[in-house]
């Protein structure tokens, strides 16, 4: 990206700071882990496109929380709360990537319950929505769009310049799906 676009001045790094945020419950004593979600935060330091964005790149859990009818309320409340204290932080958009790993991969538990199945594109990308609606609705989250919506539909402008939208203007996650299709 750098070579490509330095006439635009494009920045050569991004300052990230990178959390894995856990949810552990005591079961028969023992600590285990059950919910996983690693984020990068591109604060104040970091350049344009990126700065003061948050983008949510894996989440994973294993079926073990008990009681278990709370499993989806519990696992929404941390992204949800997550979402709010980045927003205080004063992050303005956090992008979250909604794709099941493909069959024999995992993202973040090596091992799973041979009862648990992954999920289908549509019913991960419907939990994300429901989940991304209840921050709506309390208030954490302004509004729901996705890349697509803001960077290709209909040939979307940068209402900065009246221009249409180039790769230098969409944030840049290293390892993610959008970078490696643009490079």
């Amino acid at each position: 990206m750098k070579a490509r676009y330095s006439k635009n001045d494009y920045p050569s790094e991004f300052p990230v700071r990178t959390k894995c945020i856990l949810l552990f419950q005591k079961i028969h004593g023992v600590d285990v882990l059950l919910f996983a979600m690693y984020v990068y935060e591109y604060g104040d330091e970091c350049p344009n496109p990126n700065r003061r964005r948050v983008y949510i790149s894996y989440l994973d859990s294993v079926r073990y929380l008990s009681p278990a009818q709370y499993r989806t309320t519990i696992y929404q409340s941390v992204v949800i709360e997550y979402l709010r204290f980045v927003k205080m932080r004063g992050f303005h958009t956090a992008h979250i990537w909604s794709c099941p790993p493909a069959k024999g991969d995992e993202y973040i538990f090596y091992c799973h319950p041979i009862n648990q199945l992954t999920p289908r594109n549509d019913m991960l990308c419907t939990w994300y929505n429901d989940t991304l609606q209840k921050a709506k609705e309390a208030g954490v989250v302004l509004d729901i769009r996705s890349l697509y919506d803001d960077y290709f539909k209909d040939n979307v402008v940068n209402q900065k310049t009246g221009e249409p939208f180039d790769p230098t203007d969409i944030p840049y996650f290293d390892g993610d799906y959008i970078p490696g299709e643009i490079e």
